[in-house]
């Protein structure tokens, strides 16, 4: 079973997600180690909100996290907007930056389309998952 960490930082975004990350640092570095594809997947809801995103400062300060514990040969930034376009959504709320900074691939998910695969659940019970393609070289061993 995974970890989560929370922390309360009203008064600065970066320190609270470093923070955060350095909580569950450990368990992170394990899940890393032979990795050559790091995707990480913020939450546009609407192209044309930033209370609806995470902000940028966020994903940034995950990358910096992330780099330090490991070198990925692909190190991708993934989401679409329910409402809007992701390249509305990426410029708007300053991703761009981050493919200067970090030469972090952002991809929009609407683009790859996805595969239904068969699962079964802690039950026992057959279900349907709709797995991205973004993933499917990678698909091994599902438990929900």
């Amino acid at each position: 079973m995974g970890r989560v960490s929370i922390v309360k930082d009203l008064k600065d975004r970066r320190r609270g997600v470093a923070k955060a990350l350095t909580l569950i640092e450990n368990e992170v570095a394990m899940k890393l180690t032979g990795r050559v594809r790091v995707v990480i997947k913020p939450n546009f809801v609407s192209a044309y909100s930033h209370l609806s995103a995470t902000p940028v400062e966020c994903v940034d300060e995950t990358l910096k996290f992330l780099l330090r514990l490991t070198d990925p040969k692909e190190l991708i930034v993934a989401e679409t907007p329910t409402i809007g376009s992701f390249r509305e959504a990426i410029e708007r709320f300053g991703y761009k930056a981050l493919k200067d900074s970090y030469d972090v691939e952002l991809c929009d998910l609407d683009e790859y389309g996805y595969e239904e695969v068969e699962i079964v659940d802690r039950e026992g019970d057959p279900a349907s998952y709709r797995y991205l393609n973004l993933y499917s070289n990678q698909i091994s061993e599902f438990r929900l």
